[in-house]
């Protein structure tokens, strides 16, 4: 296998943008070959842009994106050799000399009014990529000191950066977390610093979210419920507990918007608590929790569930 290294690939970079800066065109053969077809299937595709990052940055940086993958998505490759199933790339020189030679082509004309052809989109599943991290987030709420604290953990081998934004603090920007392998973390906010709300998200890689929101509520007064909700993710499964510390009903409404559209609605009387176990699609989750008091409240918890 061709050898590229990171310190070949900055300088063919440094090369092409050199060119640009001087004026000449620099064009990407397969790229503008592509360009020249109305129609076609992702077999067809001959160039693309790779980003590289180290393994953990990527994670944290795109993998929070969810659809983020590694280029070499494979639980169980064919060999320990990687030239056995990566593909060959040619030197970096023929590939800046195929993308010289395009200069020549004739220029991409503007295509005329009319019906397209369209592409066909092929479809495919891409193989999910086990990653080193076990994460979850839950928050606890002290009605009667208005302290709120989210709690973040992390039960897998590899620390893990979470990023904390408040939407109640000012300035609003993101607190690092760090949490080592087998560790935990915890933000804290006075909530009476903001008038008795908190909103409060937290980030994290492989598609990981939390979201808070609420308010202080005074449990001296009768007839009112105090809702929360946590979450377990240990066992390859998402459990919920809905619980109410107040002593009027709670009705929970769980609602999941993209993955299969779930809702389901569960009333809590005061004092009282329910488990819900909530499925997922592929180890994948993202449910929301509302309730039908009058005290703003929706919790969200979406992330991928590593199998035991």
């Amino acid at each position: 296998m061709i050898g590229i290294t990171r310190r070949s690939v900055r300088g063919a970079g440094a090369a092409t943008a050199g060119a640009v800066a001087a004026g000449t065109p620099v064009l990407a053969g397969p790229a503008s070959a592509a360009g020249r077809h109305r129609a076609g299937a992702i077999r067809d595709v001959r160039h693309g842009v790779v980003v590289m990052r180290d393994n953990h940055v990527f994670d944290h940086r795109y993998g929070s994106r969810g659809g983020a993958g590694s280029f070499a998505d494979c639980q169980d490759p064919p060999t320990s050799n990687p030239e056995d199933y990566l593909p060959m790339l040619p030197p970096i020189r023929t590939l800046v000399a195929r993308a010289d030679a395009e200069v020549t082509l004739p220029p991409v004309g503007v295509p005329g009014r009319g019906p397209r052809l369209l592409a066909t989109q092929e479809t495919s599943a891409r193989r999910r990529r086990s990653l080193p991290y076990g994460l979850n987030g839950n928050i606890v709420v002290d009605h009667a000191t208005g302290v709120v604290t989210v709690a973040m953990t992390n039960t897998a081998s590899h620390a893990v950066s979470f990023a904390v934004y408040a939407a109640t603090v000012v300035p609003f920007e993101a607190v690092p977390v760090l949490v080592g392998p087998g560790g935990w973390g915890r933000w804290t906010w006075d909530a009476r610093d903001s008038g008795g709300v908190y909103d409060v998200s937290v980030y994290g890689p492989d598609g990981f979210v939390r979201v808070f929101r609420g308010v202080i509520v005074d449990g001296t007064r009768g007839g009112v419920g105090i809702p929360m909700v946590t979450a377990a993710t240990g066992g390859g499964r998402l459990r919920l507990t809905l619980s109410n510390a107040g002593r009027h009903r709670v009705g929970f409404t769980l609602t999941d918007p993209g993955l299969d559209r779930r809702s389901e609605t569960h009333p809590v009387d005061g004092g009282r608590s329910v488990r819900i176990d909530w499925p997922s699609v592929d180890g994948r989750y993202d449910v929301s929790a509302t309730v039908d008091t009058d005290v703003p409240f929706i919790y969200r918890f979406a992330g991928q569930l590593e199998q035991p």
